[in-house]
């Protein structure tokens, strides 16, 4: 089969087309997984953060040296978050 001029053109922009929407996927694909990645690591982080601020907590409750509203100055955490981490130990 022999193609004309027109004809070929029009496949090569027809190629050229798709491999731009290939290119633009595969960009897209990388690019979200990169901004999945950062925002894995962020929630990692404010997990770790948390479980700390949550270790804290339960290491001064059981010195039995500070009161709740002291431990609540230190740590952030309400005095009701800590009455009720007191509860649940």
């Amino acid at each position: 089969m022999t193609w004309t001029e027109v004809e070929y053109n029009a496949y090569e922009d027809a190629i050229i087309a798709a491999n731009d929407e290939v290119g633009k996927i595969n960009f897209a694909h990388k690019e979200g997984i990169e901004v999945g990645r950062k925002e894995g690591i962020e929630v990692g982080i404010e997990e770790g953060e948390a479980k700390n601020k949550l270790a804290t907590v339960k290491n001064l409750l059981s010195m039995n040296e500070f009161s709740i509203d002291k431990i609540s100055q230190i740590t952030g955490f309400t005095v009701d978050q800590i009455n009720q981490i007191k509860k649940t130990n």
